[in-house]
């Protein structure tokens, strides 16, 4: 068994009833069977509240190993498992650097020359979330919500197999 199967569990069991985590897996969390008995656990103790992809070069260059956050809040003890709800989903398309850990910079509109600000979307990803929070969402192209009940058996939760684009393909 993968060592961050048993974190997460370990993170799951230590958060309080009603307690929200955020944590950074392994991309293959989302849809691998070797991952599914977590999964299973993580449906039956939380709600998931979001699944962000992180861009690939997330960690670059220290490790190569795709990854994304997982954003959960546990059940509290009399509270049943909901049956269906929405679920927040993004993906990173850029994260201000690239794979040697360079930065990359916004380029000024009117000049054409980099700006000091780090060219990333995750501004916006948070934007998004917290419009889904508010119910203030309007899907885009990489960031849209699901519902739980488009989950199939294998819980599969990589928001590569729900963008909307791929969908209407």
């Amino acid at each position: 068994m993968p060592p961050e199967m048993l974190f997460f569990e370990r993170c799951i069991d230590w958060l309080a009833p009603g307690g929200k985590l955020g944590i950074v897996m392994p991309k293959s969390f989302l849809d691998t069977q070797t991952y599914l008995p977590i999964r299973k656990i993580l449906f039956s103790k939380c709600q998931l509240l979001a699944v962000i992809n992180c861009h690939k070069n997330t960690f670059q260059p220290h490790t190569g190993v795709r990854t994304c956050l997982i954003l959960v809040r546990k059940y509290n003890k009399e509270e049943l498992p909901l049956k269906n709800y929405d679920i927040f989903m993004a993906i990173s398309n850029k994260v201000g650097q690239d794979s040697e850990g360079v930065p990359i910079y916004k380029t000024d509109d009117k000049t054409g020359k980099p700006t000091d600000e780090l060219d990333h979307d995750l501004d916006e990803i948070l934007n998004s979330y917290i419009k889904f929070k508010n119910g203030d969402f309007q899907d885009a192209a990489y960031q849209f919500s699901i519902q739980y009940s488009q989950l199939n058996e294998q819980l599969k939760i990589n928001p590569q197999w729900f963008l909307p684009s791929f969908n209407e393909l």
